[in-house]
């Protein structure tokens, strides 16, 4: 099931079945071409998203309930990737992060080194490492 930030647990109907039934990912990006991509993908591996455009509607977002995993670009308007991870882990909030760039590798690395982040996708990427990346952070005691 794919959800945006312009709906909420309260007003969707097969929310709970979605959070029965899957794991639900938190995608934080600006680009509705990224967005699309990531929810084929997510949904594909039978989990559930939840498309946000920004730092600041991801916040929003993990106000009303945990996710499994958050997916987040680092350059957006408003609030960066950067900017919403150190706010998610300044919440106590271990939730595992991915962060995708188009940036220089260096410079990714120097800005990450500030905050937790699970794994890095620099793009280009290829869906298959989107695809294992997603299932080992989703499940860390699997051989995969």
């Amino acid at each position: 099931m794919i959800f945006t930030s312009n709906d909420s647990p309260q007003n969707v109907k097969g929310w709970a079945q979605a959070m029965a039934f899957s794991r639900q990912i938190l995608v934080v990006d600006d680009d509705e071409l990224i967005q699309t991509m990531l929810a084929h993908i997510i949904n594909n591996l039978g989990h559930s998203v939840f498309l946000v455009n920004n730092g600041h509607e991801g916040i929003h977002a993990l106000r009303y309930r945990p996710f499994d995993l958050i997916i987040t670009d680092l350059e957006m308007p408003k609030m960066d990737g950067i900017g919403l991870v150190s706010a998610v882990r300044t919440q106590s909030i271990q939730t595992p992060v991915i962060l995708m760039t188009g940036s220089a590798r260096e410079d990714v690395m120097r800005r990450a080194s500030k905050v937790r982040i699970d794994h890095i996708l620099f793009k280009p990427f290829h869906l298959t490492e989107v695809k294992s990346v997603i299932n080992k952070l989703l499940n860390p005691n699997v051989e995969q």
